[in-house]
């Protein structure tokens, strides 16, 4: 055989009885010197590790912001896009964007609603989708604090006007009946004063008996009988010398219908 086979063979044949005649405490002693290395450090590398990431819970947090902020967004967007619908008039377009969730409340660059836009241009049926919708009838706009009633008085819109001052509270008020006076809308002047907006003033009942005054004797001393006559029911509060000069203009001017219901409220201040 040769000599370099035989010392191969005879290594091999050694190799069981060196790893078993070692001693068991050696292979522990080796383990633990192994350790005690990887473990050694010097004081710089004695860093307390703190976890800086998100937890769950901010994590959820976040999600929930997220979710929130483009929620607003989605809404301002149709906020926005119902705003345009109302300038246009297109009613589909108002229903499918209030069905939707868009903000009616959401004002313009003028501080302008919804509701005053339509009332504005004179859209019954997109007003009546609104008020239904539940808009706010008496909100004031942020640049001249005018409502919604009184855009559609100042435009004319009678029809608009009317559906506004069956609903209206506060803003069915002196003011609202000063602009119909103005303007001569006759029906609109009737169904405010029907609706008690002589009782709704900011200047107080006397300064407003005043100023209704003016505006009856103007209208007598003018020859105005429907507007007149419009006005006629809120003439009792007048005093007896206004009540005495409006029957001097009502006979100067006016038809005989006016001059008997002026003389009537005169005979009834003398009671």
């Amino acid at each position: 055989m040769p000599f370099k086979l035989m010392l191969m063979l005879l290594i091999v044949a050694m190799i069981p009885r060196y790893v078993g005649a070692l001693p068991f405490d050696d292979f522990e002693a080796e383990g633990e010197a192994i350790s005690e290395f990887f473990n050694k450090r010097s004081p710089e590398d004695n860093v307390v590790w703190i976890p800086t990431g998100p937890t769950a819970e901010d994590i959820k947090a976040g999600h929930e912001e997220a979710a929130k902020l483009e929620g607003l967004v989605k809404k301002e967007h149709l906020s926005e896009d119902l705003r345009w619908a109302v300038f246009k008039g297109d009613l589909k377009d108002v229903q499918t964007l209030i069905a939707a969730g868009a903000e009616f409340e959401y004002e313009d660059f003028w501080g302008m609603t919804a509701l005053m836009r339509a009332a504005q241009k004179g859209y019954t049926d997109i007003v009546k989708i609104l008020i239904s919708a539940g808009a706010n009838i008496d909100a004031k706009d942020s640049s001249h604090g005018s409502t919604a009633l009184l855009y559609a008085i100042e435009n004319g819109h009678t029809e608009v006007a009317k559906l506004l001052i069956a609903k209206a509270k506060n803003s069915c008020n002196a003011q609202a009946l000063a602009s119909a006076v103005e303007r001569h809308h006759l029906e609109i002047v009737t169904l405010l004063i029907a609706n008690g907006a002589a009782k709704r003033s900011k200047i107080g009942f006397q300064d407003f008996s005043q100023k209704f005054g003016g505006w009856f004797l103007d209208a007598l001393r003018f020859g105005d009988n429907e507007m007149a006559k419009a006005l006629m029911p809120l003439a009792a509060d007048q005093d007896r010398v206004s009540l005495q000069i409006a029957s001097s203009f009502a006979r100067k001017h006016c038809s005989v219908e006016i001059v008997n219901a002026v003389d009537d409220l005169l005979k009834k201040s003398n009671s």
